[in-house]
């Protein structure tokens, strides 16, 4: 059973590791794929960014600037209606440049990619092999085909392989929108105004190195190109840089340190599986020392006896590997059960080849592993002094229970070790769910809404969705409504520089950066945001007026009120209308629990209408009861209109922080089975150590030694063990945690509490397993013992 855990687990953790991070990308000559991301360290500093999209402009200039890329790709993303087919569906879409395919080297498997000229004939998209077999019945003529999307005709060139669906959410930085699933991949056409946009980051980059160029000559190339941009146009680009990341790098990169921490804890469970075999053995072996000396007395070769003995454990660990093959069937689907979804390449995980083989061999070596010491322990028995020893009825010997105590404390040193990462990021899931996001989650209900621009004018766009948050707002149980461009923590960045009125001008690269928000009435309220100071704000706002968050109030406008103050929404040096501040709300995280705040500004829906918005309600009682009648208020005013990405805000919430619970669950589970068989191993060896010794507890009882008196000697001994384990275990603790800091949010990776706290589960688990024994110990009979002697 201990084996079948072990091997289990570490099966199961290497098919996922082996889908993420080890199976080659399905791309032609993937090792040469390279993502470029633009970088400033004063964005990174203020808020967060390490790596953010390029501006139409920028591409261009690298793509044709550049001496080491055979091609570069641009790609951003999309949300699309697709109507037409039966009910109104909205799908995630890309939009991508014209190389897109040739440079990843991926092939339709049906009709043909995006050629030069395409942009001549109206929108032309590829598909995805689902959206193919969901909506066109798996056609194979399907390619020539026009569809509707956002009202706008559409010509399907082709279908692509089952398994593309790059880039999807989770393979790119958080906040860029992608969706989880895209479907639709369509050409990306510019206009000349947009090719000539430098403020605008929306462009994600791929590209195909030439033979024999290395990443360090991409970084230079583009990183000079970036430098000369920088001169040429400094009120958009100074201080801005490019790194260059592999694509395996950006795919997988974010994922490494939970996947290796996941790594190590199943190796510990695996290693403490070992030891406890090994005592097993040990105790087994001991039991046979008469036996080992009389064959040895009789002609038997040492080395004869070694190898019968590693091949009864070879057998052993092929029984646990096979039936840990089981453990790892189930445990997998367990584990893809609770895995993020946008977990890479690992949904599709499951038992094959690999990991077969990875048993076979990992059995192999875990059965010299657990076999050596009882092997070894075989070839040092005296055969005079083993007969002896045989003839007074005690088996083992000194060296034996030197190495079963060795084996003891190293089962606990590593539980405690496991144990005390674990609690780190216990600690790291609780204080980031406890952490204020600035405004309520329950009881709330919210849905995005696209319409096409083919249909919609702004004007008419902004009817819409004033009828609509009228119609919703007056339905049955809801009790606040209020429309907004971005949901929190909905995984969208809106980031927008700011002018506040006063201020002197930031050094180029140091501009103040916003969350931009476009809100109506009701959304303060149906988020339970605050209004701290100020107006609140109405249902129509014919003068040009902003609500700024804290943060935004104090590092604009430091120790004076921000309401009646002027900013802008844009550069410094660029003509805007000036805003004024009409009111100072609350702080709220939007882009995760775990980002600093950010300076934020809302605009009123009439200033600046939008085709698409979420719906926020907050509802009397449960809010997916409002669900049915907010679709019925939305197809009542246009029946070609879907609503997508349904959820409550506690989903959100949730989904936001499923990474963390991941890693949390995995290796709090790892660590509470390392405790386990840590306990189960001492219990072996202290309960064996009393069955060894029931001549003399007898002995003592027999010269007046009280019965609590041997309950106390047997913990004493037991505990000593734990005690030194702990001792080493902690010390490991305190040198590897530090690995661990990466995965942890509001803990030090030496928290005083939990290398307090851990020691004394473990060693209140081993007091509770050393029990049994003692009082079994304290119930000998002497006359039985002396009797036996």
């Amino acid at each position: 059973m201990a084996l079948a855990l072990g091997l289990g687990a570490n099966a199961a953790i290497f098919r996922v590791v082996d889908a993420v991070l080890l199976q080659p990308l399905p791309y032609r000559d993937a090792d040469r794929l390279m993502m470029p991301w633009e970088f400033s360290e004063d964005m990174q500093q203020r808020l967060g960014f390490d790596r953010l999209p390029s501006s139409p402009a920028d591409f261009f200039d690298y793509a044709g600037r550049n001496t080491t890329f055979e091609r570069l790709a641009s790609m951003r993303t999309e949300q699309v209606n697709l109507t037409g087919r039966g009910e109104p569906e909205r799908i995630g879409a890309v939009r991508v440049s014209a190389e897109f395919f040739d440079v990843l080297g991926v092939q339709p498997i049906i009709g043909r990619s995006f050629q030069p000229g395409d942009e001549m004939h109206g929108r032309v998209v590829l598909i995805g092999q689902s959206l193919w077999r969901r909506s066109f019945g798996s056609d194979p003529g399907v390619a020539g085909r026009v569809v509707a999307l956002n009202g706008e005709p559409a010509t399907i060139l082709g279908v692509l392989p089952a398994w593309f669906r790059f880039p999807a959410a989770g393979e790119l930085p958080q906040g860029f929108g992608f969706s989880l699933n895209p479907v639709v991949w369509t050409l990306d056409v510019l206009t000349p105004e947009q090719r000539r946009n430098r403020g605008g980051k929306s462009l994600a980059l791929v590209g195909r190195l030439k033979a024999g160029v290395t990443i360090a000559d991409a970084q230079a190339d583009l990183a000079n190109i970036a430098a000369d941009i920088a001169r040429e146009f400094p009120a958009t680009n100074a201080g801005w840089t490019v790194h260059v990341l592999p694509l395996r790098e950006q795919l997988v990169g974010s994922l490494r340190p939970a996947l290796i921490a996941l790594v190590a804890a199943v190796g510990v469970v695996l290693l403490i599986a070992c030891a406890n075999v090994a005592n097993l053995l040990l105790v087994r072996t001991a039991g046979r020392q008469r036996e080992i000396c009389v064959r040895y007395a009789l002609g038997a070769s040492r080395s004869s006896l070694v190898w019968e003995s590693l091949a009864e454990s070879v057998i052993l660990a092929v029984v646990g590997g096979l039936a840990g093959l089981l453990v790892a069937s189930w445990m997998l689907r367990a584990l893809l059960t609770l895995a993020p979804a946008y977990l890479p390449a690992a949904a599709e995980a499951g038992l094959d080849a690999h990991v077969v083989i990875f048993s076979i061999v990992l059995s192999l070596v875990t059965a010299v592993l657990f076999g050596a010491a009882p092997a070894w322990h075989s070839t040092r028995y005296e055969t005079a002094e083993g007969l002896r020893e045989g003839s007074r009825g005690m088996v083992g010997g000194r060296h034996a229970t030197r190495t079963r105590n060795a084996l003891v404390v190293l089962e606990v040193a590593l539980a405690v070790t496991l144990l005390i990462g674990s609690m780190l990021l216990v600690q790291t899931f609780i204080r980031l769910i406890h952490v204020n996001a600035g405004f309520r989650t329950d009881r709330v209900l919210t849905m995005e809404i696209a319409l096409p621009r083919t249909a919609y004018t702004p004007a008419s766009a902004s009817t819409f969705f004033v009828a609509l948050i009228d119609r919703l707002a007056g339905l049955p149980g809801v009790e606040a409504a209020g429309l907004t461009s971005g949901v929190p923590l909905s995984g969208s960045e809106n980031l927008l520089p700011v002018t506040a009125e006063g201020r002197p001008r930031p050094e180029p690269g140091h501009e103040l950066i916003s969350d931009y928000r476009v809100i109506t009435a009701g959304y303060f309220e149906a988020l339970g945001i605050p209004l701290l100071e100020g107006d609140s704000i109405g249902p129509s706002a014919n003068v040009r007026r902003v609500w700024v968050n804290q943060t935004m109030a104090r590092v604009a406008w430091p120790g004076r009120s921000a309401v009646g103050r002027r900013l802008k929404l844009t550069n410094y040096d660029r003509d805007g209308a000036w805003y004024t501040v009409a009111g100072v709300v609350g702080d709220t995280r939007y882009t995760g629990l775990d980002r600093a705040l950010r300076p934020q500004v809302y605009v009123h829906f009439s200033q600046d209408p939008r085709e698409q918005m979420a719906v926020v309600l907050r509802s009397y009682g449960d809010p997916t009861l409002l669900v049915n009648s907010a679709r019925q208020a939305v197809q009542a005013l246009d029946p070609n209109q879907p609503i997508a990405r349904v959820r409550t805000m506690e989903q959100i919430v949730t989904t936001s922080v499923a990474n963390r619970r991941f890693q949390m669950v995995l290796i709090g589970i790892f660590a509470t089975v390392a405790v386990t068989l840590a306990v189960v191993g001492l219990y072996a060896v202290v309960s064996y150590s009393v069955g060894a010794r029931t001549h003399e507890m007898g002995l003592r009882l027999a010269l007046g030694a009280r019965p609590a008196n041997l309950v106390r000697l047997v913990l004493r001994e037991g505990l000593q063990l734990v005690t030194i384990g702990i001792a080493v275990g902690v010390g490991a603790a305190l040198v590897l945690t530090r690995f661990l800091e990466a995965l942890l949010f509001g803990v030090d990776a030496r928290d005083t509490t939990t290398f307090i706290v851990a020691p004394a589960i473990l060693f209140v688990a081993a007091l509770l397993g050393c029990l049994a024994p003692a009082r079994r110990a304290m119930r000998v009979d002497p006359a039985v013992a002396l009797r036996a002697e």
